[in-house]
C-alpha cells in the first residue's frame, strides 16, 4: 500500500477516497487524498479505469505527497 505523508496544512493524517467515475466519460475515475483533521482535498487526478486500485493510488500519492523545497 502506497503510503501517504501527513497534511501540508495541518500535519493531520490522510486517507485515499474511493476512487469514482468522472462524469460524461465511461474511461476513467477520479481519485484523491483527504486530511482526517482539517478536510483539505486539494488533489484530484484522473486515472484510466480499468488500472488497479494500488496505481489508482500511487497516481493520487504523488500529488499528495510533493512538498515545495
Amino acid at each position: 500500500m502506497t503510503e501517504l505523508k501527513p497534511c501540508p496544512f495541518c500535519g493531520g493524517k490522510a486517507y485515499f477516497h474511493k476512487p469514482w467515475r468522472v462524469k460524461g466519460t465511461a474511461l476513467y475515475d477520479r481519485i484523491g487524498v483527504e486530511c482526517e483533521h482539517c478536510g483539505a482535498f486539494p488533489y484530484q487526478v484522473m486515472v484510466y479505469q480499468f488500472k488497479s486500485l494500488e496505481d489508482k493510488q500511487a497516481a493520487a500519492a504523488e500529488q499528495w505527497n510533493r512538498r515545495a523545497k
